[in-house]
């Protein structure tokens, strides 16, 4: 098992470097960028070289942003999706440049409703989910239901990386499949999302895992609605697991009671389940969704952590004489 999660810079850090080499132009340091990382780094050296003012003003307040620790957001701009991993430092915040929206979908905004925000220094991200957004792929349903199209802010996890992500949210669900919690993305044939789901008139502690382009969908009733407010809370943990080649690439999905007052969580086991990604990465993140239309829908999370493999609650070796391969 790999012990730490390999470093990489995001575009912005490589802006940021740049800048505070004296004797490197603005110029020729975003080049710079722009060769190793792509996305927002050539976009800032193309607003460079049209000598257009405006562009050169936004390009320092980008820099000026990453010196703050803002997210790019807050300037008017959007972060490219960087394929890059946690270092050995958790992810701790939300507008750690580690973390983008994932670059299928985009970001919640003007263009398609919905909206979010950073809030108590990035501790905290609030998703209010575009309306008709959604992940299943092919079961079940008439007629026939695909949709990738659901937003979700991600951070990209290698193959051989053992992982967990962990965060305690606040779901206000007005609509039918209304649903917030954690996203696993590989492509649009290999995914898994994991929370709670507004379901019948119930929220449901919910979990879709996506193999070969086809989903399958697990519930079970959760505890703590609050029908006057319509929201209810949980805490999540889903951890990224390479026990070895003949088991596979698996993710184990828990869940606790959310406390508000920061008390350790009473993990239990939900799910355990099969990803077949290969030697493909993970982006593991957070997401919400409001699939029927946007009613008042809201999701905060109070808290977020990505890093090395917590323990699962369940043991994976086999108790003496049980059997196996």
């Amino acid at each position: 098992m790999a012990s730490t999660l390999a470093r990489a810079y995001h575009p912005g850090e490589y802006l940021a470097q740049t800048i505070k080499q004296a004797s490197v132009s603005l110029t020729l340091g975003v080049f710079i960028g722009s060769a190793v990382t792509s996305g927002l780094a050539a976009g800032l050296t193309a607003a460079l070289l049209a000598n257009n003012s405006r562009l050169r003003h936004k390009v320092l307040e980008a820099a000026s942003a990453f010196f703050r620790g803002l997210p790019l957001a807050s300037i008017g701009l959007q972060p490219a999706e960087a394929a890059i991993e946690p270092s050995t430092a958790p992810i701790d915040a939300f507008n750690d440049h580690r973390l983008a929206w994932a670059a299928e979908n985009g970001a919640p905004g003007a263009a398609g409703g919905g909206a979010w925000r950073v809030e108590d220094e990035g501790r905290a991200l609030v998703i209010a989910p575009a309306p008709g957004l959604d992940h299943w792929c092919r079961t079940f349903y008439t007629p026939l239901l695909v949709k990738h199209d659901g937003q979700a802010l991600c951070a990209t996890v290698s193959a051989s990386v053992e992982a967990s992500l962990i965060t305690g949210f606040t779901l206000r669900a007005e609509q039918q499949f209304d649903q917030a919690g954690v996203m696993v993305l590989v492509d649009g044939n290999t995914w898994c999302k994991a929370g709670i789901e507004f379901v019948d008139g119930l929220p449901r502690l919910a979990c879709v895992v996506t193999n070969d382009g086809y989903s399958d969908w697990s519930t079970a009733p959760w505890a703590g609605w609050d029908a006057a407010t319509r929201s209810v809370s949980a805490a999540v943990r889903i951890t990224k697991l390479a026990p070895g080649a003949k088991q596979g690439g698996c993710l184990v999905f828990e869940a606790a009671a959310y406390d508000a007052k920061g008390g350790t969580p009473l993990w239990k086991q939900v799910r355990i389940a099969s990803l077949r990604a290969g030697d493909r990465p993970w982006r593991m993140g957070v997401y919400a969704c409001s699939p029927i239309k946007q009613s008042g829908c809201e999701a905060r999370f109070h808290h977020v952590s990505l890093g090395p493999k917590a323990e699962p609650v369940h043991e994976a070796a086999l108790p003496k004489d049980h059997g196996g391969l």
